[in-house]
């Protein structure tokens, strides 16, 4: 299925930009995966500053006015050059998150083990090109949504 996937400024500020990412499509059967979409993707934001990325839930949204550094401080970091290591060990439980540094490809992972169907995600940036492929769901690969740019499908 083809997804177009729109990049709009939210809010400029002097230590960064603020953007959303929404996806749609003409495709006939979308509807049945929009709520997924929406859950995962759409809503979201995304604060670009000083080459760090951070990741917002849409929870955020309805806060127009924070300032950059609470908008900063509630998202996820997803992309850096510096890289990212997991907080926990590998046999360690819980919610595993890393950013893995390869070449111009920066890829933020983050998975939670607790139980055996835990949510993960995935984005996946290139230098000149930005977010290339992203995908996120459960285990069981429930409500799994996997998006990428043309030509970058097999990446995960």
């Amino acid at each position: 299925m083809t997804v177009t996937l729109s990049v709009k400024e939210v809010r400029r500020f002097q230590e960064g930009i603020l953007y959303e990412l929404t996806a749609d499509s003409e495709e006939r059967g979308f509807e049945k995966y929009e709520q997924y979409i929406k859950n995962w993707l759409d809503g979201g934001l995304f604060f670009v500053c000083d080459g760090d990325i951070y990741f917002i839930h849409s929870m955020l949204k309805q806060e127009d006015d924070l300032p950059a550094e609470e908008i900063q401080q509630a998202g996820t970091l997803v992309c850096s050059d510096a890289g990212k290591e997991d907080p926990l060990g590998e046999d360690e439980k819980g919610r595993h998150e890393y950013i893995a540094v390869d070449g111009d490809r920066r890829e933020y992972h983050a998975y939670n083990d607790l139980a055996e169907t835990g949510q993960y995600e995935c984005f996946v940036w290139e230098a000149e090109r930005g977010l290339v492929g992203c995908w996120r769901g459960y285990g069981s690969r429930s409500q799994d949504v996997e998006l990428y740019l043309p030509g970058e499908e097999g990446i995960r």
